[in-house]
């Protein structure tokens, strides 16, 4: 009986390390600020943005161009968790472009569209937008 308390308690505590140790794995996602700037060529235009399907702006927006980009409205900062993400932008309804990415620190993204291709693009860098 001895040898069965003894066997069990071994299979106990083994399996305590097990999930002690797998629970050290799992790290906490850190947050980083996605910042996304609406930039040129938009003119009294309804964008909505989303992140990871999360709505995050859904707004009518123009360009200031002297500026070239949609302020105050169309500057838009969230904190989100690192790992994979997703950006979709929809211009009027039907223009739609959608970009994967891995978050790994602070990203700025500069929304552009192409009116007359009625085209979005992105442009991801890791400075925050300048305008004069």
């Amino acid at each position: 009986m001895n040898r069965n308390l003894l066997a069990i308690m071994l299979l106990t505590v083994s399996t305590l390390t097990v999930n002690v140790l797998a629970s050290c794995n799992n790290k906490v996602k850190k947050s980083y600020n996605v910042g996304i700037d609406v930039q040129t060529q938009f003119e009294n235009d309804k964008v909505q943005i989303y992140i990871d399907d999360e709505k995050i702006l859904d707004k009518q927006l123009t360009t200031n161009d002297v500026l070239g980009v949609c302020l105050p409205d169309g500057v838009v900062h969230k904190e989100v968790k690192e790992g994979k993400r997703k950006l979709k932008v929809v211009v009027n309804g039907s223009a739609t472009e959608v970009e994967k990415f891995t978050l790994t620190e602070d990203v700025y993204i500069g929304v552009r569209y192409d009116r007359s291709k009625g085209e979005i693009s992105y442009i991801f860098q890791k400075e925050k937008f300048m305008y004069d």
